[in-house]
Order: structure tokens, then sequence, then C-alpha cells
């Protein structure tokens, strides 16, 4: 693949891919435990960085996966402005390097160990889903005018 081949959806996904999971997860990894990131390989590192920011994402997907039914059910004409998933995948992937940012720099501040990381990834995933819940109240209030309010034109950047 040539650079002159690569379009904004393309460069898009991976962006959301690197920032919302491995960068976190890299720095995430190297706070609660420098010295076996220094003895790992890439591969190992990989998999364990992208492992530890995989569960936050995931669970707000699924979330969104079951509001697109529910919505497929009870708002069959408007069930398109929830998106689809790619749209989700762009939404929830900045949404958890966001969060898993702001769970690394609770960790640096606070010197929290594995348990502290624990706590507050659940945390991350509560407002997660509250936030899932409130767009989807909005929606179900007013189908006619929902938008998530950022990146309205979300789906010609992806196209």
């Amino acid at each position: 693949m040539d650079v002159k081949d690569l379009n904004i959806g393309i460069a898009l996904n991976v962006s959301v891919f690197f920032l919302g999971f491995v960068a976190p997860g890299f720095l995430i990894f190297y706070l609660l435990s420098p010295s076996l990131f220094m003895a790992l390989d890439f591969w190992k590192l990989f998999m364990l960085a992208t492992s530890i920011t995989v569960p936050t994402f995931v669970l707000h997907l699924m979330m969104a996966l079951c509001i697109y039914f529910s919505l497929q059910e009870h708002f069959p004409n408007y069930v398109h402005k929830w998106g689809g998933p790619r749209e989700w995948y762009i939404r929830v992937g900045f949404g958890n390097s966001i969060n898993m940012y702001g769970v690394a720099l609770l960790i640096w501040i606070f010197d929290f160990g594995v348990k502290g990381f624990a706590v507050c990834c659940t945390i991350n995933i509560a407002i997660s889903s509250l936030m899932e819940f409130r767009h989807f109240i909005r929606f179900a209030r007013d189908p006619e005018g929902f938008n998530y309010g950022f990146l309205p034109s979300l789906p010609t950047f992806i196209r």
C-alpha cells in the first residue's frame, strides 16, 4: 500500500486503533510495570497493551449494538441516525482513548497499582455506559433532531 492510496477513512480507522488501544495500553503498562515493559519484546508488549484497553472498548461497543437492535424495533425509520458499526468504532474508539489516557494520568498522579487500575477501569466502564445510555434517551425523546453533538458528518469521513 502506497501513501497516495491512503484515504481519510483508512487513516481515521488506523488513528483510532493506535490512539484508542495501542498507545494508551503501552503507557498504562509502562506505568504499572516499567521493568517488565522494558524486558518484553514488541509483540508480547503489543498483545498485553491492547488487552489492557480492549475491555473498556468492547463493553461500550456491545452496548451500542444492543441499543441499535432496540432502535430497530422501536424507531425503524430513524435507526440510520444511530449509525452503524464503523461509526460506533470511531466514536467509541475516540472516547476510549480519552478515557484510557485519563486512567493513565490517575495512575501516574496517585501512583496506583493494578488494583487502582482495575477500579479506574470499572469507573470508566460505568461512566461510558451512562453516556451511551444518555445518548439513547436523547434519541428516544427526539429521533428526528438527534445528533451526537460532535462530528455530525462522521459518516462522510469513513465512506
